[in-house]
Parts: structure tokens; sequence; C-alpha cells
């Protein structure tokens, strides 16, 4: 199952995800975008259901048997500096460490 991780460079994620899926490297890349970039920070795929560029049907469920989104954490909460830094707070939802 591939997770997604923080710590996973954007290249081998996409090329993770494009390889499990079965789809083209431009949803993988979107999918990144919604997780990482856009400072949308989704947290399921129908999380991007809202916005400008949904995910098709076919490319959820593709990723859904393949993929956790979770990575083992939960988002707790998001705060912004006034230079417009963010601060994301997450709780360990599995594992060691996990309350």
């Amino acid at each position: 199952m591939i997770a997604a991780s923080i710590s996973t460079s954007p290249n081998a994620f996409i090329q993770r995800v494009r390889t499990a899926s079965g789809f083209d490297s431009r949803r993988a890349t979107q999918l990144w975008r919604a997780l990482y970039q856009d400072k949308r920070w989704i947290r399921s795929m129908s999380d991007a259901d809202h916005s400008a560029q949904p995910f098709a049907a076919a490319f959820k469920a593709a990723v859904a048997e393949s993929a956790s989104l979770s990575g083992a954490l939960t988002l707790q909460s998001v705060s912004t500096a006034r230079d417009g830094t963010h601060k994301l707070v997450f709780a360990l939802s599995d594992g060691e460490g996990a309350a």
C-alpha cells in the first residue's frame, strides 16, 4: 500500500501513485498538490470534490485500493503566522506513540 508521507519526495510519490493507479502522472501530480502544495491539505479523496478540478471517480477508486492518504497522521489544526507561514499540528493515529 502506498502511504502519502511528507518525507516522500514529490517525484517518488508521483511515480508510486502512477504505477499503482494506472493513471498518468498528471493525476498523481494533482494529488500531490492537493495533499501538500496548494494549502488544501486534503485528508481524503472526497475532500477534493469541491475543488476547481475534482478527481474522477475512477481515479479516486484506484487510489483508494492502493494508497493511504492518512500516513498514520491526523491533522489537528492549521495556524497561520503573520508572515504567512503555516504551522500544522498532527496527532499519530496508528503505530508506536499513538494515543
